[in-house]
């Protein structure tokens, strides 16, 4: 009982000392992100902090210098530069010496798109989640949260020319699908999975904080299913890059989607039978692309 105690006091203090990590890399980067933008657009600090949270056309520019820097900065430039002073070794992932398979990069590429309807609708389900009346008030503040994360979209996502596009795959797609892998399974899953005793544990906790740090209760779910499979993925694999690929298509196809269609595309999902029945089709090919990719893993890790 003694032994259970302390392993399960170490493994609290393990996972604390991570996300002490993770609020050092936020803060950090934020902070820098803000008087970067600061001194980009020669604007106050309290300029760019209205600007940012309540976005309008006339300061898109400046709200995507913010949006990438603070990527950049929050997961990669920061945590990097931290972990390279006090421990180099926490970096080697970066350079995994087994080769990309095409196989292997065509299932994954296959496993992103064949996984959107069922995400979607996983989505749909925790977009219409009804808390308790004594939690009203979180209530408000997370329905008021999704409010301004749509004006931020909305800004963001404009295109009024094919360079537009190209902008915005860059920052909305290309940019995130590199850093939060990098930062999220790369530091903080490799950091957990060091530090605690089942590697499904550290999988679990770095896609409930991939999922946590996006601020977005109403998109909490379909997060943490995505944390999960590019966790795994990791794992098995032992190569940053199969995540980060399918984490890159997973964006480019959502952004190609609103290009398309416009903000439409995130309005409630269609729950007719046939659109139904693309979700199962779509939960029964990932389950099986999943557990191919991992057996193709095993077998060359052999």
């Amino acid at each position: 009982g003694a032994v259970i105690l302390v392993i399960g006091t170490m493994s609290k203090l393990n996972i604390f000392s991570t996300l002490a990590l993770v609020v050092f890399c936020f803060a950090i980067g934020e902070s820098l992100a803000v008087l970067f933008t600061s001194f980009i657009y020669s604007r106050s600090i309290n300029e760019v902090l209205t600007i940012v949270s309540a976005p309008t056309e006339s300061g898109r520019s400046l709200v995507m210098c913010y949006s990438m820097s603070s990527s950049l900065l929050r997961f990669m430039i920061v945590p990097g530069l931290y972990l390279f002073i006090v421990n180099k070794n926490s970096l080697d992932f970066l350079w995994n010496k087994s080769k990309m398979k095409m196989l292997s990069l065509g299932l994954s590429i296959l496993l992103a798109v064949s996984i959107l309807p069922f995400i979607s609708l996983v989505a749909e389900l925790n977009s219409s989640i009804l808390l308790p009346s004594w939690a009203s008030e979180a209530e408000t503040y997370f329905k008021a949260n999704e409010r301004q994360r749509q004006q931020i979209t909305d800004v963001l996502f404009t295109f009024t020319s094919p360079s537009d596009f190209i902008i915005v795959i860059l920052i909305g797609a290309i940019i995130p699908g590199i850093v939060e892998e990098l930062f999220f399974r790369g530091v903080i899953q490799t950091q957990l999975q060091a530090r605690l005793i089942s590697h499904h544990n550290a999988i679990f906790f770095s896609a409930f904080i991939f999922s946590v740090l996006h601020f977005q209760f109403y998109g909490l779910l379909p997060r943490m299913i995505m944390g999960l499979i590019l966790g795994y993925m990791f794992y098995w694999s032992k190569n940053i890059w199969y995540p980060v690929l399918v984490h890159i298509v997973n964006n480019t196809i959502g952004v190609i989607g609103i290009y398309f269609l416009g903000t439409t595309i995130l309005e409630p999902y269609n729950k007719s039978l046939l659109t139904l029945l693309f979700v199962v089709i779509s939960f029964v090919l990932s389950v099986f692309i999943i557990l191919h990719l991992k057996r193709i893993f095993y077998f060359r890790r052999r």
